[in-house]
């Protein structure tokens, strides 16, 4: 992933391309995805419960503006969710924008969220507070089983609901996960009061949540912040993180407060108490996490090393194994774990630093960069780093460094790996329409605007055409409004509709190439 940046640092566009890592060869893209930043991501594949046939391996990636909003400004995209698949013999890259919602709602791209077997989930808010359906539910929770592609549009697919729940309160966060019974589970973090909050587990099937209770121990008060997080962990068990402080404290006396719940039987741990506010959470699936926080103001960071287990009844138990204390003059920008999670690499400024669990946190290396690093991720025994434009590997024994590629279309901000042996053709699921080698246009071919937020909302057209095309849009209402106008080649246009607009039906808009 990468993205183009003012020159204040706001996020002006991100796009997505496919690179080969052993030739260095920029395969596919840059691929422009709607809305200006990388919101959440996460990983889909396993196997189709019916017929126990591979699913072919995909990210849905939710892309919007560089701050969420939920009913934002002119001149920020609503949240979009895209899928994006990888097809290794064909060489093809293909990103569809999924239709989410069936009426007037907002996707909520909640960062916890993530695949739960053949299902991924999504959460989305459905009203504003002050609107006439004040006593209707605001949120929505979905689990979604099936991508189904639109095949005369370019980018855009549609989606199945397999479940469906309301809330009645502001969901905090949320994660979608396998549960150690093998059933798929999205668990929604909700604050009932300054000192509680509560863990609502919904099961594919279940008509009814599981309500988890959890209250603040005395001696704490919560942040104004309202930082609360909620992280599934490999076995099935959740971990919630709960952003606070010392009683009658400053930010100088930031805490966090961890609980390890059992799902299926609500069973929770004691509450422990780290110290500083919780940036990043690494798992890793030997009943062991990384958990980094930092004290605000004062540039101490801690990198604490938390190990779980179970009872023989199911209770959940959290004991803090390591804690080392490190004072910095920068941020931290990103964080990974390598040694199947015992090892964990943290990028700051120019540097690239390994911590191991065996040292009890002491640094196991320290490399320079020739930049500030934005990402970083495990690649066999190396690592793939983001650096201004460029894609590096660094062998974390040597300190050696190479660059893979570069790229013209912005910063690098995110890496994922693909499945080399995986296809779209191998799924039932998923046909895609391979006509974007041969068709020109502009795609979706409609596009619904609501009313109730006519002047505050844009959507997104996707021009479709060879590099050295041009292309110019005109419209038989001029309270449609589109940028750019013109261009050449594939880009993305940004439409909205003027608050002078009165007059529902179709507008017509042409495009000449």
């Amino acid at each position: 992933m990468t993205s183009a940046r003012t020159v204040q640092g706001a996020a002006a566009r991100t796009s997505v391309s496919v690179v080969d890592l052993l030739t260095g060869k920029v395969e596919e893209g840059a691929h422009p995805l709607p809305g200006r930043a990388l919101l959440s991501s996460f990983y889909l594949s396993g196997a189709d419960a019916g017929n126990g046939e591979p699913v072919e391996n995909r990210w849905l990636l939710c892309t919007g503006p560089d701050e969420y909003k939920l009913f934002p400004e002119p001149g920020f995209p609503e949240p979009v969710l895209s899928a994006v698949w990888y097809d290794a013999e064909r060489g093809w890259l293909d990103t569809r924008s999924l239709e989410l919602l069936r009426e007037n709602g907002k996707l909520v791209p909640l960062m916890g969220l993530s695949a739960a077997g053949k299902y991924y989930p999504a959460v989305y808010e459905v009203g504003k507070a002050g609107s006439a359906s004040d006593n209707e539910p605001r949120w929505r929770v979905e689990l979604f089983d099936t991508i189904q592609v639109v095949p005369d549009a370019i980018n855009l697919a549609t989606v199945a609901p397999a479940s469906r729940w309301e809330l009645d309160c502001q969901p905090m966060d949320a994660a979608s996960f396998m549960g150690a019974d093998g059933v798929s589970t999205v668990a929604v973090l909700a604050v009932r009061d300054e000192r509680s909050v509560e863990v609502r587990v919904y099961r594919a099937g279940a008509a009814r949540p599981l309500l988890i209770p959890i209250s603040m121990g005395d001696g704490f008060e919560s942040d104004a912040k309202d930082n609360q997080t909620i992280v599934p962990l490999p076995d099935g068990n959740l971990l919630v993180c709960w952003q606070g402080r010392k009683a009658d404290g400053t930010s100088a006396d930031s805490v966090s407060l961890l609980w390890c719940i059992n799902p299926l039987n609500s069973l929770v741990s004691d509450m422990l108490v780290l110290r500083g506010n919780r940036r990043w959470v690494q798992v890793s699936p030997e009943h062991f996490f990384w958990l980094i926080s930092v004290r605000t103001g004062t540039g101490d960071y801690y990198l604490n090393g938390i190990t779980w287990h179970l009872d023989e009844s199911g209770k959940p138990y959290i004991k803090q194994e390591l804690e080392r204390i490190q004072r910095s003059d920068s941020e931290y920008s990103s964080a990974t774990v390598t040694d199947n999670g015992n090892s964990l690499v943290l990028s700051r400024d120019r540097y690239l630093e390994g911590r191991s669990r065996a040292a009890r946190g002491d640094i196991a290396f320290r490399h320079e960069l020739p930049g500030s690093a934005r990402c970083v991720m495990p690649w066999g025994n190396l690592l793939l780093v983001g650096v201004g434009n460029r894609l590096l590997s660094v062998n974390p024994s040597s300190g050696e460094i190479k660059q893979i590629c570069s790229f013209q279309d912005g910063q690098v901000t995110a890496i994922f790996p693909f499945d080399s042996a995986s296809h779209p053709g191998r799924s039932a699921n998923v046909e895609l329409y391979r006509a974007r080698e041969k068709k020109i246009g502009v795609f979706p071919d409609y596009l619904a605007f609501r009313e109730s937020v006519i002047g505050q909302e844009l959507r997104v057209l996707r021009i479709e055409c060879d590099s050295n095309i041009t292309w110019t849009l005109s419209c038989d209402n001029p309270e449609l409004l589109f940028h750019p106008k013109t261009g050449q080649g594939r880009a993305q246009v940004y439409v909205g509709i003027g608050p002078g607009f009165s007059s529902g039906g179709r507008i017509l808009l042409s495009a000449h190439f």
